[in-house]
């Protein structure tokens, strides 16, 4: 079974707040980048990273961290390669993070 989008539905993207050096599925990122589902968020040392996902909640990212976050219209998800991560849900969102 697919899900696609209604007509005029465009899906969850998320604003990048940065803090040092961050980088999106490997290129340097700066805040106000757009950060879409599947991308990968990585952080520094003495860097982190906030991607607010509109009515989802939003995701923190610590120094020397790694995750590739998924999100939908009402979950996010994340499977953490190295480091430390937060995630801040409003009512009604699920979260998981999967660790290696």
């Amino acid at each position: 079974m697919v899900a696609l989008a209604s007509p005029g539905q465009k899906a969850p993207s998320g604003e990048l707040s940065v803090s040092g050096q961050v980088t999106v599925n490997g290129q340097a990122a700066i805040s106000g980048a757009t950060v879409l589902s599947d991308s990968v968020v990585a952080t520094g040392a003495n860097s982190s990273a906030t991607i607010s996902i509109g009515k989802l909640g939003r995701v923190e990212l610590f120094p020397n961290s790694s995750i590739k976050l998924s999100f939908g219209n009402a979950n996010i998800s994340g499977a953490l390669e190295a480091g430390r991560v937060q995630i801040a849900t409003l009512a009604g969102v699920s979260s998981i993070v999967t660790t290696k």
